[in-house]
């Protein structure tokens, strides 16, 4: 289903050195996500078999003066396990 879309709001502190570290692990049976190695959720149906793009978004919830909201991605790594 190409229109379906999963959002959980994740409220987390950062890191202790700053950072956030977001994993995706997929595969043809899981999906599943992590934050500072904190395990979020996973789903194991409908899992798309085809090649896929990644997007980053904020999104600002509540009326603020604390604008603009700015989010720095110091580097994205993504690769193929051995198979």
């Amino acid at each position: 289903d190409q229109d379906r879309k999963i959002v959980q709001p994740v409220r987390f502190p950062a890191s202790t050195n700053g950072f956030v570290i977001v994993q995706v692990n997929w595969t043809p049976e899981r999906i599943s996500w992590k934050m500072n190695d904190r395990d979020l959720g996973s789903i194991t149906e409908n899992i798309p078999h085809v090649k896929m793009g990644i997007s980053i978004e904020t999104e600002v919830l509540k009326p603020t003066a604390n604008l603009p909201h700015r989010t720095d991605i110091d580097w994205i790594r993504c690769f193929r396990a051995k198979s």
